[in-house]
């Protein structure tokens, strides 16, 4: 066996025969193993020991290369700790060596040295190791302290034990108890910091740990604890998050609850409810809502109807009608359907409207106002000063200061007007008119005659019109021909015609 036949550092793919002429130097930074392989031109002959060969690799199975042909392994030869079999050569417990194929060099416990075709190993035990992987393109290497890995997407470099830091996996300060490492391309990770907090990351699960917490995380479920008393899990898409003792929290895709020493909420879909400081309550859906701070705010909504009580103030309301009071000394209400509303303020004033607004009614201490549109009619009464006034269809009634006073019948076209202690009395449907006055002693015209009578006041005038011829001279509340008590007695009424009197009585 010759020595220039195996070299003890070759591979069967990584290394090549010197050669005459050798290629360029690869670019710094490409593997050796990376570089394209040179072949020389050689032609393959068999000879009568075996095919020719210039590698252990250019040899059949149980074969090797030696003087440039493949032979046959030698038959097993033992010596007490010596061993020797074929390509195999063994002294116990020193040296181990295997040619071909893969093989091996092991001189305990220094170097070590194994190689195939996927791999190679060299190490010079402790200050120098070498891992190759031909599959991976990797290349590492410790010398010392140092270490240095090399691969087609990332480098890294290591001063153990105190620093490593990667293009592509991560850093690690090991005196710091820190670390972020992991495989980008699978979605792998883990680091610890200040010996504290370790995490660990993959594509479905998460983890997490330090001495406050504890938590592990999936898609399907989840676990946390965290110092003193916090807890939180998750089952699918529901999860809960207890406090002790603040609270506990669970959520759910269609709402969830929340519950405190201070209140609670409530989702379930459209409807929510809670409570802040156990004072305040509510709640919302979709056809009913409701508020109440106690005890000054009770209110309960819904599209049909609502109850609110901040006291002293109260609202009612029952499809379009609706009341409400405050302090019970102003009042109000509405319906909507009869277009009608009202105002009470005890004991100032009372007001209301009805018909959409074709009705109207105000009254107060001092006095009032009512019309009516569909009987045409409206009146005002005032107090002070003294003032009245009516109108309608059929009539008017004006007074002021109870010194003037107006009537006006409009079907007869006939007005009476007092002022001060003057009457006159004024009717239309004759040609000429008719005029009569009183004031003390009256005179009165009629159809040429004349009539005097003693009025005592301005409420005494006694008027005949068409009557028999009475005396020249009498009193205003002297009964006559003409007077109603004899009109009366003939069964007819002094207003029965035009020509009727128009009496005031005292």
């Amino acid at each position: 066996m010759r020595s220039g036949s195996l070299l003890p550092f070759r591979t069967a793919q990584a290394e090549e025969e010197p050669v005459p002429a050798r290629a360029a130097p690869a670019p710094d930074g490409v593997s050796e193993f990376a570089r394209p392989a040179t072949t020389t031109a050689t032609t393959t002959t068999t000879t009568a020991a075996g095919p020719a060969c210039s590698r252990d690799d250019q040899c059949p199975v149980d074969t090797i290369c030696e003087q440039g042909v493949c032979r046959s392994f030698e038959r097993a030869f033992n010596l007490l700790l010596f061993r020797k079999e074929g390509a195999s050569l063994d002294f116990i417990p020193f040296y181990w060596s295997r040619r071909g194929n893969p093989g091996h060099r092991v001189l305990a416990p220094f170097y070590w040295h194994f190689w195939s075709p996927e791999s190679r190993v060299q190490i010079v035990f402790p200050f120098y190791w070498r891992i190759e992987d031909h599959l991976k393109q990797r290349v590492v290497t410790v010398v010392g302290l140092y270490s240095h890995t090399r691969q087609p997407d990332a480098r890294s470099w290591a001063v153990w034990p105190f620093f490593y830091t990667s293009t592509k996996f991560g850093w690690a300060a090991p005196l710091l108890g820190s670390f972020s490492v992991g495989d980008p391309d699978k979605g792998r990770a883990l680091g610890l910091l200040g010996f504290l907090y370790f995490w660990k990351r993959s594509p479905d699960r998460k983890f997490d740990v330090s001495p406050l917490f504890v938590s592990w995380r999936s898609k399907e479920s989840a676990f946390t604890y965290a110092l003193p008393l916090n807890f939180y899990w998750r089952s699918g898409d529901e999860s809960t998050l207890l406090i002790v003792p603040v609270g506990i929290r669970h959520a759910t895709p269609k709402g969830g609850y929340f519950g405190s020493w201070l209140g609670y909420s409530s989702v379930d879909g459209e409807n929510k409810t809670g409570a802040f400081f156990w004072l305040y309550w509510f709640g919302r859906s979709k056809n009913y809502n409701y508020d109440v701070g106690f005890p000054l705010l009770w209110s309960f909504r819904s599209p049909e109807s609502n109850t609110t009580i901040i006291p002293p103030v109260f609202h009612i309301r029952r499809g379009a009608w609706s009341m409400g009071s405050a302090a019970l000394l102003a009042w109000w209400g509405r319906d909507r359907d009869k277009g009608s509303n009202w105002q009470l303020i005890l004991p100032f004033f009372l007001g209301s409207r009805a018909d959409h607004g074709k009705k109207a009614l105000y009254l107060s201490p001092l006095g009032g106002y009512r019309r009516d549109d569909n009987a045409g009619s409206h009146g005002l009464t005032w107090l002070l000063p003294p003032i009245l006034r009516w109108h309608d269809r059929q009539s008017e009634l004006d007074s002021y200061v109870l010194l003037y006073w107006r009537y006006r019948d409009i079907p007869a076209d006939a007005t009476t007007t007092i002022v001060g202690t003057t009457t006159s009395v004024l009717i239309q449907p004759e040609p000429r008119g008719r005029f009569f006055h009183c004031s003390g002693i009256s005179t009165i015209a009629h159809k040429r005659r004349l009539h005097t009578a003693s009025c005592p006041s301005i409420f005494t005038a006694i008027l005949q019109m068409n009557a028999p011829p009475q005396p020249a001279s009498s009193r205003c509340g002297a009964t006559a021909a003409g007077s109603p008590t004899a009109a009366a007695a003939r069964g007819s009424s002094p207003l029965s015609s035009p020509d009727s009197a128009v009496s005031a009585v005292t």
